[in-house]
């Protein structure tokens, strides 16, 4: 075979593989957006207190996240930074949701997600919980606020020495973070037991 065309059928071959690489690109791309979309939605509404309104969209997250299909092996390079951020926004939306609805925490298991992406969307969670601790003490609701700052230091520290495995990309960023927003947190309980918050 001549160098000619054994070079015009390999660039074929390498074109077909990347227009798949493409397509399957696209789709998960347009999933993962819908995926932060509704994530987002649902979070917003739990801080305006309008639980059926994020009910709504929790159902509607719950239903594209099962529709997002794991990348393939070919396409994961191309795309894994959107689709590792687009589940944890599930992740976080979710444990949001269920914890003010019910007061629990769901796990890795039962959100179908690998136990990393979960440990970074728990640790967004605590992040809206800070904003929530907030909202509850302009609304006057200081006792919930101290019941949340309870909590809020019990899963940080369950949490917290996971920070020294540093090759995790932001993981011992994330937890350094929310350490000090602890601090500030255990300063404002303190504030609050002393009456300074009515």
């Amino acid at each position: 075979m001549k160098m000619k065309e054994t070079f015009e059928r390999l660039t074929q071959e390498i074109e077909k593989d990347l227009e798949k690489i493409e397509l399957e690109r696209e789709e998960i791309i347009r999933k993962s957006r819908n995926i932060i979309r509704e994530a987002t939605k649902v979070i917003n509404f739990i801080h305006q207190w309008k639980l059926e309104e994020a009910k709504k969209h929790m159902e509607t997250l719950v239903s594209l996240k099962k529709e997002l299909k794991e990348p393939s092996k070919e396409v994961y390079d191309y795309i894994s930074g959107l689709y590792k951020i687009c589940l944890q926004e599930y992740v976080e939306a979710s444990i949001f949701f269920f914890y003010t609805k019910e007061k629990r925490i769901p796990g890795w298991e039962e959100l179908k997600v690998p136990k990393i992406i979960w440990v970074f969307g728990l640790l967004d969670f605590l992040g809206e919980m800070t904003r929530r601790i907030y909202d509850l003490i302009i609304l006057g609701e200081k006792k919930k606020a101290e019941e949340e700052i309870r909590f809020f230091e019990k899963v940080f520290v369950n949490l917290e020495p996971l920070s020294r495995f540093k090759f995790v990309d932001n993981l011992r960023v994330k937890i350094d973070g929310l350490r000090r927003k602890l601090e500030e947190l255990k300063k404002l309980y303190v504030e609050i037991k002393l009456g300074k918050y009515i």
